[in-house]
């Protein structure tokens, strides 16, 4: 369920289901990737692949591909990106040779991300680019956490029907 249908469904029910519903809600950031031409391609954007456009204080990690680069910038404003700083910029770099889970303490260093506290002073980083950019855009929707959930709600079935009837 999009953002508009539960809106207009919120509006339809009784005040207590609304505030039942309001509850099983919550705000899911969405990442799309287009593809890039030379002349779309700007210095700062958020974008996957490519080469990173580093400051001079960090470098490319050695032995890591780069992944994506992050405008914090262009983030929407949601409670689960709150914890973000508002500016700057995130880089993701990995060892895509290994391709390391993580789990193992032998993998410490086959991964990255840094982070600029400000996106001026940027410049391309020259590399062997393994993939062809591709655009990062954000979206924000707000979605059902749980959407077998909302049969219950709107029947008045099953657990939540049960506590009504018994007061709870």
């Amino acid at each position: 369920m999009n953002t508009d249908t539960l809106t207009r469904l919120s509006k339809a029910l009784p005040s207590k289901l609304r505030k039942r519903l309001e509850a099983t809600t919550h705000d899911e950031l969405i990442l799309s990737f287009d593809p890039l031409t030379p002349e779309d391609l700007r210095l700062g954007q958020s974008r996957a692949g490519g080469v990173p456009d580093l400051p001079d204080s960090l470098e490319h990690p050695a032995g890591l591909q780069f992944l994506c680069q992050i405008n914090l910038a262009e983030v929407p404003r949601t409670p689960g990106t709150s914890l973000l700083p508002s500016e700057g910029m995130l880089y993701f770099f990995y060892d895509m040779e290994d391709q390391p889970w993580g789990f193992d303490p032998a993998h410490k260093g086959k991964w990255a991300v840094l982070h600029a506290d400000t996106i001026s002073g940027l410049r391309a980083r020259p590399g062997a680019a393994k993939a062809n950019p591709r655009q990062i855009r954000f979206t924000s929707e707000r979605r059902l956490t749980d959407p077998e959930f909302a049969p219950e709600i709107l029947s008045g079935s099953g657990s939540w029907r049960k506590q009504q009837e018994a007061g709870e």
